[in-house]
């Protein structure tokens, strides 16, 4: 069926996959662990092998799919384990969607008689136990008990030395013994091992479900598969991939925005925080600006009645004449835009240590050219030029600023 040697190691078919070799690469890993796959699915779903073969194609292509993106450490076993366990729960809230009193009848199962075999009264609950350990632990344990591969295999794939894997094994055992007397009674752990390396990869697989994998997956080649489980699996695990960023990249950027504020409020320090006083003081004045409704409001011209006779600036003799209470004189200011461009405020650096220990603060910038808060916050007001219209007298090179 396969031009790969059946040697070939599952690292070595994952690095041939990448490469582009074709289908061919996965072949190995299909002969490998389509029986162990198939087998978890048939226990998962309590003895139904119309889901398990689902379960079971669906699995391989999703491995198919995501085979080019694992890391280099994967243990395969473990991650189709994994894939298979979330299939299968796939699988069962369609179920329950579907027909929920018989999933929760199916779910209802009677105890086991006492003089039942202990892989009989372990295998409903064995993955689920299994599921439940540390990832070390059951990787070893899929690897040693579950595919029967000898020490020093397991250790080679496991990246750590045989007495340390057997270690793993020995308590990950110890732990799924004491889960499972809840549902089986007393279980030895040698007696489990025992039974579940006889037991676990015998599911009556059908003969004919590999090759119809591998044609699954050529059709697919490339593309996302056409089964609809395998989707919504891969769906799963993107959804999982970007949930696990976002958990990773929100403390950090916290973590990093705290170091940012931590280190300016340092360097800020030397001045008397004179910065970030005199911007929040900006950002207070601008949002308290937003709020008056004068301020908020446009500008609007000024209300004349074409009837109402004008003040002629022209008739003016004395001081009386300009500054009469009933007196409202009309003044227009135009500017160049250049003008107009220099007299707008300009930044200058804050005057630093404006507030006082005593409470009391500084009203006089030496960069500034006027006196006043403006100026110690960091704003300059430079003069500019315009012509005038006051009373319908025209005035030309008019100082003019921003107050």
């Amino acid at each position: 069926m396969s031009d790969t040697p059946p040697s070939m190691s599952d690292r070595e078919c994952l690095v041939a996959w990448k490469r582009g070799r074709g289908v061919e690469s996965l072949l190995p890993l299909l002969q490998r662990y389509a029986a162990f796959v198939y087998s978890s699915a048939y226990r998962r779903t309590g003895g139904n092998d119309t889901q398990a073969a689902e379960i079971t194609r669906a699995v391989f292509l999703v491995l198919a799919r995501r085979a080019r993106k694992l890391p280099r450490k994967t243990v395969v076993a473990g991650w189709l384990f994994h894939i298979t366990a979330l299939t299968c729960r796939k699988v069962q809230r369609r179920q329950s969607r579907l027909w929920p009193w018989r999933w929760l009848k199916r779910s209802m199962r009677p105890p086991f008689p006492d003089d039942a075999p202990l892989w009989t009264r372990v295998a409903p609950e064995f993955d689920r136990a299994l599921d439940k350990l540390p990832p070390k632990q059951r990787d070893s344990i899929l690897l040693r008990i579950v595919l029967a591969l000898e020490p020093l295999a397991a250790a080679q794939i496991l990246r750590t030395r045989e007495r340390r894997a057997e270690k793993r094994v020995k308590r990950g055992l110890n732990k799924i013994a004491k889960r499972l007397r809840k549902h089986a009674g007393l279980v030895d752990a040698k007696a489990l091992a025992l039974a579940c390396a006889a037991e676990a990869c015998r599911a009556p697989m059908p003969l004919s479900l590999s090759e119809e994998i591998a044609a699954s997956i050529r059709e697919t080649l490339g593309k996302r598969p056409r089964l609809k489980l395998a989707r919504r699996v891969l769906n799963s695990l993107a959804f999982a991939r970007w949930r696990r960023r976002i958990a990773i990249g929100v403390p950090c950027a916290l973590l990093l925005l705290a170091g940012i504020i931590a280190i300016a409020w340092f360097i800020d320090a030397r001045t008397g925080h004179s910065r970030l006083l005199a911007r929040f003081i900006e950002w207070s004045v601008r949002r308290e600006a937003k709020t008056v409704p004068g301020l908020a409001a446009p500008a609007k011209s000024w209300p004349t009645d074409p009837a109402a006779p004008r003040l002629d600036a022209a008739r003016v003799r004395t001081e009386e004449d300009i500054y009469r209470a009933t007196n409202i004189w009309l003044a227009h200011l135009k500017f160049s835009a250049k003008a107009w461009d220099a007299m707008q405020p300009k930044r200058i650096a804050t005057l630093p240590h404006f507030l006082r220990s005593d409470g009391s603060a500084l009203l006089r910038n030496p960069k500034a050219q006027r006196s006043g808060l403006a100026g110690v916050l960091g704003f300059d007001f430079d003069w500019t030029t315009a012509e005038l219209e006051f009373g319908g007298m025209p005035f030309t090179n008019v100082a003019a600023r921003i107050k």
